[in-house]
């Protein structure tokens, strides 16, 4: 993607949605090139945090396995996962569109709400910043009129409709 569009800069910027650690065997580097763009271009650069970046999913997924494998130290998966802790969970662009991996959340009634979430931590059952990174939009038209519905696929979050967006 770098190679087509460009290197990160005044006129390039990049917003990645999250889910870092479950690109094959190559997390560590992964995680470890997009904090070194971030520490590059702090400007450009916009890191969030996914529905993957958790202690769970990175035991799911391999992650903490291949970062004891390629550093032998478990500190460094802790200061990872710390590191994924304090990563936003959306941003705003040119004031026209929020993003972020999950999707809409009934606590969501403002996007100063976004603001007041305490990120330092795992997701919860039943809270936004759960939502925000696992909801999902409804798929057929009669529920996307609705505004949130449990989701059963996922056993967490909802599906949301086209009324909250």
């Amino acid at each position: 993607m770098l190679d087509k569009i460009g290197p990160p800069g005044p006129h390039t910027k990049y917003v990645f949605l999250g889910d870092y650690v479950d690109r094959g065997s190559h997390g560590p580097e992964l995680v470890c090139y997009l904090t070194a763009l971030k520490l590059k271009y702090p400007n450009d650069v916009t890191l969030l945090r996914g529905n993957h970046e958790t202690r769970e999913m990175t035991e799911t997924f391999n992650f903490r396995k291949q970062c004891l494998a390629y550093w032998d130290d478990i500190e460094v998966y802790e200061s990872i996962m710390e590191m994924f802790d304090l990563l936003p969970v959306a941003c705003h662009v040119a004031g026209k569109y929020l993003c972020m991996h999950g999707g809409m959340s009934q606590e969501l009634t403002s996007l100063k709400n976004i603001n007041k979430i305490d990120r330092k931590r795992e997701p919860n059952l039943n809270d936004m910043l759960l939502d925000l990174l696992w909801a999902d939009p409804a798929e057929d038209k009669e529920a996307s009129g609705v505004y949130f519905n449990h989701n059963p696929e996922r056993a967490c979050s909802v599906y949301f409709g086209e009324k909250p967006v």
